[in-house]
């Protein structure tokens, strides 16, 4: 957030530098903050062997999506043709979310306090691992399946004719709805067994072809034409990436003895899947998309 509002405020550091480094510097540092902040949290939750815990932070994570979504409409309607304060405003809101996660987590560990402290051994780490691995792998499966598709390809879907600013919105607007809302029932709908909560999780990988099957280079008017299959694909993509990510999690934590190391291994196979699905989503797109 410093980078890009400086860069902002000081028009010279824009002239200097590509914009392209900049954005990808302000990205890099989003994602060691958060990569760092998930995992203290995570494995936080994983030594309290709460499930009801895991599955609230899986809801927080969604509806922070959701505040962000919130943040982007208050832009586009206050300030529809300044993209710099639209930016501005974005970030500083972001930035906060951040620093209150940071306070929240802090008053958490207060009131739960950590009795003892255990630096992490690589032998312990391959000891749980070997106990969750399938959990491990489940996660990253559950992700680079949602994000090959979302996004980018989704947004390359008719949608009611749609077009401009609006359209993305209303796009990531239904999906984050759908995915916190399958958070939210896993809260009261106990998680399947094992064995078919990794059958349902490999089943998704269905979603990536019924998404492709649409794009104009594969010549299927019918499903390119049809904004209903546009918007049951993105609903039932998302609504089940909200079960099958908050089901894995818990599961993966309560698999193993140690939960703390045990949520660290999940934060770490969760991110994985986010950076596999935002490398498999431009490929796909230059195998299926229109030039």
């Amino acid at each position: 957030m410093f980078t890009a509002i400086v860069a902002m405020l000081i028009p010279g550091i824009v002239e200097l530098a590509s914009k392209y480094i900049l954005v990808a510097l302000v990205m890099v540092e989003f994602g060691i903050f958060m990569a760092v902040i998930n995992s203290g949290i995570v494995g936080y939750i994983g030594m309290l062997r709460d499930p009801l815990a895991m599955n609230y932070y899986m809801m927080g994570c969604s509806l922070n999506s959701l505040i962000i979504l919130v943040v982007q409409i208050i832009c586009l309607l206050a300030l529809p043709d300044n993209i710099t304060n639209q930016a501005i405003l974005y970030f500083c809101v972001t930035g906060s979310i951040l620093l209150l996660t940071c306070f929240s987590f802090h008053k958490l560990t207060v009131k739960y306090p950590i009795q003892k402290i255990q630096a992490l051994e690589m032998k312990e780490c391959v000891k749980t691992f070997k106990e969750i691995w399938p959990e491990a792998i489940g996660i990253t499966v559950v992700f680079m399946t949602t994000y090959s598709c979302f996004p980018g390809l989704l947004l390359s879907l008719k949608w009611f004719g749609m077009t401009g600013p609006w359209m993305p919105v209303l796009v990531v607007g239904i999906s984050n709805l759908c995915d916190f809302t399958g958070r939210t029932l896993t809260t009261w709908i106990p998680s399947p067994p094992k064995k078919a909560l990794r059958i349902i999780t490999y089943l998704r990988l269905i979603f990536v072809v019924m998404v492709i099957l649409a794009l104009p280079n594969c010549n299927i008017e019918i499903l390119q034409n049809s904004s209903v299959y546009s918007l049951l694909v993105s609903m039932a993509l998302c609504m089940s990436n909200g079960f099958t990510c908050s089901w894995t999690m818990v599961t993966g934590c309560s698999s193993a003895k140690n939960g703390e190391v045990a949520g660290y291994i999940m934060a770490f196979f969760l991110t994985l899947g986010l950076a596999l699905g935002a490398v498999a989503a431009p490929l796909l797109g230059l195998a299926f998309l229109k030039s």
